[in-house]
């Protein structure tokens, strides 16, 4: 009895051998791994993965590890997808083989660590998203290998960005580096992005911004500052952006705006939101640089509110909105504001109670 059960043992053990051989004899994934759920690719029949010529998808495939020169010889791809998977490290030139890919996908894996040469032999990559991963920091050799890339998204990742963290990245245009934790922007991080247009920090942790934090982003045209715990916004935070037309300082925690020079430099603004923050001092002043924009601040209105506008005030912008949060207790005053255009034409005058 003993004996027959050890022969039908025997033979379930050689089966499964034989499918483990068919599986890395004739699949684009091969040796499995401690659980047999989890792949090491090892690229061998990239045709079953590929939808067109053009795209390479391996998105969901529970891929623990790419092999050395999986993707070799594969340089008609466009776009590579390895998002949703498990990958933990990227190994030095982990993607030699693609030349001509544009964009890759490697959005919710386990990464913590780029190798210097991770991607290095990818001289057209134009877009790579690294969102919802564990990185804590960028490699310098990263941006440098990465001449021609225009979009980087590293949202929802434990990032410590310190100066020069992006020199290299001289023609990216989009940078999203949202939900990171980060508690400040040190002097110089954004360094080398000269062409920069979209920066999105929403969802961090930042409390002020220092003077002259993004001097070097001249032709920046959108940053979303939103959702922070913004308390403090020193003189000439803003300096240097010339080319920004919106600029998202909503869901923060700012109480004063009194500085005449906060918002200097803003020249070419179209909109600045400040709604939900606990704005009770406020000095119209402080947005007499803003020569076009549209202003919507959604204060919390009370009894005890404070506006310093004792002195009467022309300003040059064009356009006013208030979305003001709270109606139950109306607020009067009986300051009025005259708000004029760029040549100083009166476009109307009224009292805060009209508001």
């Amino acid at each position: 009895m003993q004996s027959g059960t050890m022969h039908t043992n025997y033979k379930v053990i050689v089966y499964a051998v034989f499918l483990i051989s068919i599986l890395c004899s004739s699949t684009l994934y091969c040796a499995i791994n401690k659980n047999d759920a989890h792949i090491y690719f090892n690229g061998k029949n990239l045709t079953k993965a590929t939808t067109n010529d053009d795209i390479l998808d391996l998105s969901a495939m529970n891929i623990t590890g790419i092999a050395p020169g999986a993707f070799a010889d594969n340089d008609a791809v466009k776009i590579l997808r390895l998002n949703e998977n498990l990958l933990v490290t990227l190994s030095s030139a982990t993607f030699r083989g693609l030349n001509h890919v544009k964009h890759i996908n490697l959005m919710g894996n386990l990464i913590e660590q780029l190798d210097d040469n991770a991607f290095s032999f990818l001289p057209d990559l134009e877009e790579l998203d690294l969102s919802d991963n564990s990185l804590t920091a960028l490699s310098p050799g990263i941006p440098k290998s990465l001449p021609k890339l225009r979009q980087l998204h590293l949202n929802a990742n434990k990032l410590f960005l310190m100066e020069n963290s992006f020199v290299g990245l001289q023609d990216l245009e989009l940078l999203e580096l949202t939900s990171n934790n980060m508690f400040d922007l040190y002097d110089g991080v954004f360094n080398g992005l000269d062409n920069l247009k979209h920066l999105d920090l929403y969802g961090n942790k930042i409390s002020e911004l220092r003077k002259d934090i993004f001097q070097n982003l001249r032709k920046l045209q959108e940053l979303d500052l939103s959702e922070n715990i913004i308390w403090l916004i020193h003189e000439g935070a803003f300096q240097g952006l010339k080319s920004l037309e919106y600029l998202w300082l909503n869901g923060n925690q700012l109480s004063t705006l009194e500085d005449a020079k906060i918002f200097q430099g803003l020249r070419k603004l179209k909109t600045l939101y400040l709604h939900h923050n606990p704005i009770s001092v406020l000095d119209f002043n402080c947005f007499r640089n803003l020569r076009s924009a549209t202003i919507e601040p959604g204060f919390r209105i009370n009894n005890k509110i404070i506006m310093n506008i004792s002195d009467f005030i022309k300003t040059s912008i064009s356009k006013y909105t208030c979305a003001f949060e709270n109606y139950n207790e109306p607020y009067t005053c009986h300051i009025n504001i005259t708000l004029t255009d760029a040549n100083n034409e009166k476009i109307r005058k009224f009292g805060i109670s009209d508001l």
